[in-house]
């Protein structure tokens, strides 16, 4: 299990009526750490790792049935309907998501399709709600002692794109996949910090 580091007041929960907005994951290893604390829940951890690793808010995953994730293989394709935008989108399973279905499916076995995927307590088949979801990702940076900044549940899907920015993706790419209107955006949204733009000018050319 990821050790614990340190245990100063957390601004993962700020006050009543705060307008911070949360951050990304911006760590490979925080983010492993997260993975390593979820993997005995299933439901977790294929939530954490799907958001992580396609982009696709919160909302929409919450709306998964497992009949359009069951059989799921490498490279296939999970569609979707956004809520917010009322348009078709896709997840491609690459391998992290590919082991969080196995593992889900270990867990949870011969479940209707019509079940949602992340299943809330409140009911046989009631979907978890994003005030729950905000609470586990509280719970998970809070395991992990990342304390630094503020987190949500809109902390994965900027995760991703943060992430595909330092792997070298282009910011155009990250744009489209976030349907956002111009780079700028995108940029603000992910969290590029004015430090993470000085060390790409330290970056010696010729």
């Amino acid at each position: 299990m990821a050790s614990k580091r340190s245990t100063k007041r957390s601004v993962n929960r700020p006050g009543k009526g705060s307008n911070l907005s949360v951050s990304p994951i911006r760590e490979v290893r925080d983010i492993q750490a997260i993975m390593e604390y979820l993997e005995d829940r299933p439901r977790d951890y294929l939530l954490f790792v799907i958001s992580v690793n396609s982009g696709i808010r919160t909302a929409d995953l919450l709306r998964l049935k497992i009949g359009q994730i069951k059989g799921k293989k490498l490279k296939d394709i999970i569609r979707i309907m956004e809520v917010k935008t009322n348009k078709p989108n896709v997840i491609v399973v690459n391998n992290k998501i590919l082991k969080a279905l196995k593992m889900y499916f270990n867990a949870f076995q011969d479940l209707p399709d019509e079940y949602f995927v992340f299943r809330s307590q409140r009911g046989v088949n009631s979907p978890l709600l994003m005030s729950s979801v905000n609470r586990l990702v509280k719970e998970w940076v809070k395991h992990i002692g990342l304390d630094n900044d503020n987190y949500g549940c809109r902390s994965l899907r900027k995760s991703w794109g943060y992430h595909m920015r330092k792997q070298g993706i282009a910011i155009e790419l990250i744009q489209a996949r976030y349907n956002h209107s111009t780079p700028s955006i995108t940029r603000r949204y992910i969290g590029i910090t004015q430090d993470e733009v000085n060390g790409a000018l330290m970056i010696d050319i010729g």
